[in-house]
């Protein structure tokens, strides 16, 4: 079966493009570089809670080399920005998910930005992620992934997680839970299921980063076929999918 372009019931709540480097500068001239380069676009400037805890400790702790210090925004979308990371999301409260081409365009115009920067000794990881969300629903009696004691994870707590290659640079997770809950901004509590996906690329990284259009566009269509290939037929008719 060929990949929908879209459904009309979109499930998706979150979505997080991550890109990790190495830079040349200091780690504390990192954010005056990248905010020269996104300030027209994204003036709305926050520190983020990481930067109460003492440079003193964050510099010792491993688990925040990657953690981002300060979030810019528009109304569309948000940049969070570390030493070593930088995120783009959508901002999907305002909008909803507006679709691949217009997000992915303005991937590659903040990662293009990046690389112009010239602040970037080395791209490190390149991970895209998409939850989506299935309100008062048990997710596992609607996806059909081959698992022989599928049905003890029906009508059950159940969480699952699964890891494999797709190639030899790029690795697919995948987390499926029953027992999850989604809370918008100044929304109530939403109980359900959720679908996580995580597609990322990690070996020969500025190889691929020659055409940043094109890897997002691929690891993007790894996610997609990863996410309908889980569905049961049935199911994926109900979210009104649109093929061209």
């Amino acid at each position: 079966m060929p990949t929908p372009t879209k459904i009309n019931h979109c499930p998706i709540v979150d979505c997080v493009i991550e890109l990790k480097f190495e830079s040349i500068v200091p780690a504390g001239a990192v954010f005056g570089y990248l905010y020269q380069q996104f300030v027209t676009n994204y003036p709305k400037l926050e520190d983020l809670p990481i930067l109460q805890i003492p440079e003193s400790i964050r510099a010792q702790e491993a688990n925040f080399k990657f953690s981002p210090h300060y979030r810019i925004s528009n109304d569309r979308f948000a940049i969070q920005i570390g030493p070593n990371v930088l995120t783009i999301s959508p901002i999907l409260v305002n909008k909803g998910y507006e679709g691949w081409e217009v997000i992915g365009n303005e991937i590659v115009a903040v990662f293009n930005k990046l690389k112009e920067s010239k602040i970037v000794k080395q791209f490190l990881r390149l991970g895209m992620r998409y939850v989506n969300f299935f309100e008062d629903l048990d997710i596992f009696q609607k996806i059909d992934i081959g698992l022989s004691s599928q049905n003890l994870l029906v009508n059950n707590n159940s969480l699952l997680r699964i890891e494999s290659m797709h190639d030899d640079s790029i690795l697919k997770a995948l987390q499926i839970s029953n027992n999850a809950n989604f809370q918008p901004p100044k929304g109530r509590v939403h109980n359900g299921s959720i679908i996580d996906i995580d597609v990322s690329i990690q070996n020969n990284l500025n190889d691929y980063f020659e055409d940043v259009h094109n890897i997002c566009n691929k690891i993007h269509d790894i996610e997609k076929e990863y996410f309908f290939s889980i569905l049961n037929k049935e199911f994926k008719e109900s979210l009104e999918p649109v093929y061209q």
